[in-house]
């Protein structure tokens, strides 16, 4: 089928604003002529008509203007035709790595997806050399985790966003991709205990925080400090992790010698918890802590 000339001039010229075909024809060594087929016209039309819609990673797919959302065309040549075929487009991409991160994190404060839009050499010195011990251990570097000391004044949102972004955009082929992975916090998590016992809200247990492969239990000691918030949530849950062997990290704002009189002030004669017995109990979680993790302090 022959092309009218007028609309051949047109789409010849198009095509030479774009460098993909651009660099078809000058390699191999083509004329405006080319267009005259119509299967060559229609592909090298159907991809001008897209290719200047931009994909984003970051955004939901539904936002994509492709015609098949979630696929991009390109274009080639070969043999005399041009060829269309369909590549996932940054959407698509997006959407796998949001699959991937949501099904590695149980649950997470922090989006990775936010702080790749922000500034990711935004950390303070001061975490420097906790950033590098956590990128070490989460290779496989070692089988203990940290127990970091933060001073109040040192803002560790950052040391949290690093965490998720690193873990959220593991490769298939990374040791983390594969992990069931819990960042949050302690106060969080016990309140989601309790929705759980009340069957409301996330259905996330003491048993699911006690199995998962990597746990980052962020402000030990700013919880709302009980005995069942200590015996029967935080021993349990470190004497379990130190059993079997797996990997913990833990924030707190507190030294050990702080968080030992926090825990240890919980007792009630009535219910038979001395504070002799409480303060056997709290000596066994800083054990538990001594053995799980290594100690960094940031100040």
């Amino acid at each position: 089928m022959h092309i009218e000339d007028i609309n051949l001039n047109e789409l010849f010229n198009i095509s030479m604003k774009n460098p993909v075909l651009q660099k078809i024809f000058k390699e191999n060594k083509l004329s405006k002529n080319i267009l005259n087929n119509y299967q060559n016209y229609s592909n090298v039309e159907n991809y001008l008509k897209y290719v200047d819609i931009v994909c984003n990673s970051n955004e939901e797919l539904d936002k994509c203007l492709q015609e098949t959302k979630g696929k991009k065309i390109i274009i080639s040549f070969s043999l005399g035709y041009f060829y269309n075929s369909l590549v996932d487009c940054e959407h698509y991409l997006g959407l796998y790595k949001h699959f991937s991160w949501k099904r590695n994190f149980i649950h997470k404060n922090f989006s990775p997806t936010k702080f790749e839009q922000d500034n990711r050499k935004s950390f303070l010195p001061e975490y420097q050399d906790v950033l590098k011990a956590t990128a070490k251990i989460l290779k496989g570097g070692s089988k203990k985790g940290l127990m970091i000391e933060i001073s109040p004044e040192v803002k560790k949102d950052n040391y949290f966003k690093f965490l998720s972004f690193r873990i959220a955009n593991s490769g298939p082929n990374e040791p983390l991709f594969q992990k069931k992975i819990i960042i949050d916090n302690y106060k969080s998590i016990l309140k989601m205990f309790i929705e759980s016992n009340n069957n409301q809200g996330n259905y996330i247990n003491q048993w699911t925080i006690k199995t998962c492969d990597i746990l980052f239990l962020e402000d030990i000691g700013d919880e709302n400090i009980s005995i069942w918030s200590r015996d029967e949530n935080l021993f349990e849950i470190l004497k379990y992790r130190l059993d079997n062997s797996l990997l913990t990290f833990v924030s707190t704002n507190y030294n050990k010698s702080d968080l030992y009189k926090i825990y240890s002030s919980k007792f009630d004669n009535s219910k038979g918890i001395t504070k002799s017995m409480s303060e056997v109990r709290t000596r066994k979680i800083i054990t538990y802590l001594n053995q799980l993790t290594d100690y960094f302090e940031i100040k």
